[in-house]
């Protein structure tokens, strides 16, 4: 069973060991726990968390999102490796739009870089459409660039 609950408080030490489980340094894409809790601070920015239960209730991703006046950014979603292929990364984007759509949030942005096809595909599925390109956007820990792609999702059409 698979819950998306919203955090009373962030636990940095369970948070620390998801990250370091789901992003790979050579893509250089890892943010640390202590910047995804000062991202939690700002104004706007919020988190869900997806648990598994097997034995016990035990985190497996999450996603963090920031939303300034009409526009939202998801800053990053991530699965635990045991967990992917398995519907909880749509899953957990599927909560930030929704909660998006109800906050009356007009678009919604992410980058994501270019190589990253699994998760281009999730995006895609949900209508994000490419609308840009940074390149050399992420630097991995061995100093090579990777492009990002710049991504919308119009959730509200005028």
């Amino acid at each position: 069973m698979v819950r998306i609950l919203i955090p009373e408080r962030v636990e940095a030490e369970s948070l620390g060991a998801l990250i370091e489980a789901s992003f790979e340094p050579q893509y250089g894409e890892r943010w640390t726990a202590e910047q995804i809790i000062s991202a939690l601070a700002m104004p706007g920015t919020t988190a869900a968390y997806a648990y598994v239960e097997d034995n016990e209730l035990r985190p497996a991703g999450f996603s963090l999102v920031r939303q300034v006046a009409d526009e939202a950014e998801l800053l990053l979603i991530a699965v635990a490796p045991d967990q992917r292929g398995k519907g909880l990364g749509g899953r957990l984007l599927d909560y930030a739009v929704e909660t998006c759509c109800s906050s009356s949030i007009r678009d919604m942005f992410l980058e994501v870089r270019a190589g990253n096809t699994n998760a281009i595909c999730l995006y895609k599925s949900r209508g994000f459409e490419v609308v840009g390109k940074r390149p050399g956007y992420y630097r991995a820990d061995n100093g090579q660039l990777h492009d990002a792609l710049t991504m919308r999702l119009r959730l509200f059409r005028t």
